[in-house]
């Protein structure tokens, strides 16, 4: 029996060039930031992607068109922790059992935010 087009199509998402199945992603959470350094797009006058933030929900939904993930970094062309949803985003990766990482200029990690951050995952 030959697959579906809808499974082939998600079989190549979820590998690679060579056909390994996909453990690490890269996922955008927004498009914001509280800084506006030379070297980042955001500080371009045309700059113009809407300041949207990664709800929970949509971020499930990633996860689950790529089962293989172990590993996620979120991160976006921004700082990360100004997404109103980045603890519970969190959650739902640890809840799947998918590692996750993030960078930050660190101007929004106060002793609660720490907090936060050690009791999501």
């Amino acid at each position: 029996m030959r697959p579906s087009p809808e499974s082939e199509t998600a079989d190549a998402v979820t590998r690679d060039a060579l056909q390994r199945p996909l453990h690490d992603l890269r996922i955008s959470v927004l498009d914001q930031c509280n800084f506006r350094c030379p070297s980042c797009a955001l500080s371009l006058s045309d700059y113009d992607r809407p300041e949207k933030h990664m709800r929970p929900e949509q971020f499930a939904r990633v996860l689950e068109a790529f089962p293989t993930a172990e590993r996620v970094e979120l991160q976006g062309v921004g700082e990360v922790f100004l997404n109103e949803h980045l603890f519970d985003l969190v959650r739902v990766a640890e809840g799947k059992g998918v590692k996750v990482q993030t960078f930050s200029n660190g101007s929004k990690i106060d002793r609660e935010t720490a907090r936060r951050i050690v009791e999501s995952g």
